[in-house]
């Protein structure tokens, strides 16, 4: 059975959104992730997530216009890296809770050993990373 969203979520998501002007590509799996959080008590690992998103998000594109010629692109590899299996670690810990089917299928969609997967993950970690800059956006104008 598929998990229920809130519609609490489902207008945060929203939100988000029209927040990222459309750009997000995984709003359902975000979704997911925000209604687990909520209901588990997990909200400081979606911010841990959202903050480790932006950063990976950010040295993603950066990694992408380097070579390995490129001065620090090792370092950054080995951050990116790190980084990246910190937010598993994360994403695993807010969906431990999740009925088993949607555990299964958030796991092979984001979390397997593929490229198709980690194509998934990258897409994921971008929209993650609006959640943080619309946290940012929100204390920012209060």
């Amino acid at each position: 059975q598929q998990m229920e969203i809130s519609s609490e979520t489902r207008e945060f998501v929203n939100q988000l959104d029209d927040f990222s002007h459309h750009k997000l590509r995984k709003p359902d799996s975000i979704s997911l992730l925000i209604e687990l959080a909520r209901g588990n008590d997990r909200w400081h690992e979606i911010e841990k997530i959202a903050f480790l998103s932006k950063f990976l998000s950010n040295v993603c594109g950066i990694l992408k216009r380097s070579t390995s010629e490129t001065e620090g692109y090792e370092k950054l590899t080995r951050e990116f890296r790190d980084n990246l299996d910190k937010v598993v670690e994360e994403l695993k810990k807010v969906i431990e809770k999740a009925p088993a089917e949607t555990r299964e299928n958030f796991s092979s969609m984001y979390l397997a050993p593929t490229a198709e997967s980690f194509e998934n993950l990258i897409a994921l970690l971008y929209d993650l990373s609006w959640v943080k800059n619309w946290s940012l956006d929100q204390n920012s104008s209060t």
